[in-house]
């Protein structure tokens, strides 16, 4: 694999040795190359507008409760660069403020390396990127209050929701398309239609609104603080 198809990565975090063992782990992959390690988030928005990585990891720690305002700042300066946030604990209310504000996706400290890996790949091409732990929780929850409508109340075709459910679960349109039995077409013509309903343009955002689509509903009173 040639330097021009790497995946490059910033990783953002408020120590050494977890910079140090996400990069050990990254840049052990051949597809993966670390550009820069930083401390702080100013830095790392001056850093992403100038090196322009595919993917920011933003240890959510260094935000000061304020993870919303730094991921909005990095893809202010760096539009095509993706965030995904690292947490300590996986609450889903913190996790769906993030997406909000513009991550692709979460890892937990706790998550595993091969976790981290493939989170960081599905971000670099706008796949939903969550801790696998976080998917389970959507998916148990849609499981329970499946969603019929839309934001503001504009109706979800069954197609629309079935398609969505699969985004939730981290699959590509192509795998979708072949969950469904229906052409990759067809699945973007169907997610389209969704996104616009939803009001979203990421995959990441349209797969918490449509698990969660009362937006002022807090999602720790549904789902819970989970370490």
């Amino acid at each position: 694999m040639n330097e021009s198809t790497r995946i490059e990565v910033i990783i953002v975090a408020r120590d050494e040795f977890t910079r140090a063992g996400l990069r050990a782990g990254l840049s052990a992959e051949a597809d993966v190359r670390v550009v820069a390690e930083l401390a702080s988030n100013d830095e790392a928005i001056r850093q992403a507008a100038r090196l322009r990585p595919h993917v920011v990891l933003l240890d959510g720690a260094l935000a000061n409760g304020h993870v919303v305002d730094c991921c909005r700042a990095l893809r202010a300066h760096a539009p095509n660069t993706r965030v995904v946030v690292l947490i300590e604990a996986i609450d889903p209310s913190y996790v769906f403020n993030a997406v909000r504000a513009g991550a692709e996706g979460c890892i937990a400290e706790s998550s595993r390396l091969e976790d981290v890996r493939r989170i960081v790949r599905a971000a670099a091409t706008g796949e939903v990127a969550f801790d696998p732990r976080l998917t389970r929780m959507l998916l148990e929850h849609l499981r329970r209050y499946p969603p019929d409508t839309g934001d503001g109340g504009t109706a979800l075709s069954p197609a629309e929701c079935r398609a969505l459910r699969l985004v939730a679960a981290g699959k590509t349109n192509r795998e979708i398309a072949s969950d469904l039995a229906v052409s990759e077409k067809t699945v973007k013509n169907w997610l389209a239609h969704a996104f616009a309903k939803l009001h979203v343009t990421r995959r990441a955002e349209a797969a918490v609104r449509f698990t969660m689509p009362q937006a002022a509903t807090p999602l720790r009173s549904v789902l819970g603080r989970t370490a």
